[in-house]
C-alpha cells in the first residue's frame, strides 16, 4: 500500500518534471521567434507608411510594438487565495492603475 503511494508520487514528480522541461523548451522556441517577428512587423508598418502615408486610417490602426516612453504603468502586487466555497482561485491586484490605457488586468 505505502509502496504503491510512493511509486505514484515518484511517477507524478517525473511527469511534472517532464512537463516543466517541455514548457521551458517551447518557451525558448517562442522567444527565438520574437525578434525576427518584431523586425518584420516594423517592415510592414514602414511599407504601409510608404504606400498610404502616415495619416492613413490603415496605418493609424496598426498598434504600437512597444509602449511609448514614459507610459509604462507602475508595477502592481498580486496575491492569490483559494476560495473553497466557489472552488476557484481569487487574485487581488494592488494598487490598481488609473491609466486610461489599461482596460483590464
Amino acid at each position: 500500500m505505502l509502496g504503491q503511494k510512493v511509486a505514484d508520487a515518484r511517477s507524478a514528480f517525473r511527469a511534472v518534471d517532464a512537463a516543466e522541461a517541455e514548457a521551458a523548451r517551447r518557451r525558448a522556441e517562442r522567444d527565438a521567434l520574437l525578434p525576427p517577428l518584431k523586425e518584420r512587423l516594423k517592415q510592414y508598418k514602414s511599407a504601409l507608411v510608404s504606400i498610404f502615408g502616415a495619416n492613413h486610417p490603415l496605418v493609424q490602426s496598426v498598434p504600437r510594438l512597444s509602449p511609448a516612453p514614459g507610459t509604462t504603468p507602475p508595477r502592481v502586487s498580486v496575491s492569490g487565495a483559494w476560495d473553497a466555497v466557489h472552488s476557484r482561485g481569487v487574485l487581488t491586484i494592488e494598487p490598481l492603475s488609473d491609466s486610461a490605457d489599461i482596460a483590464e488586468y
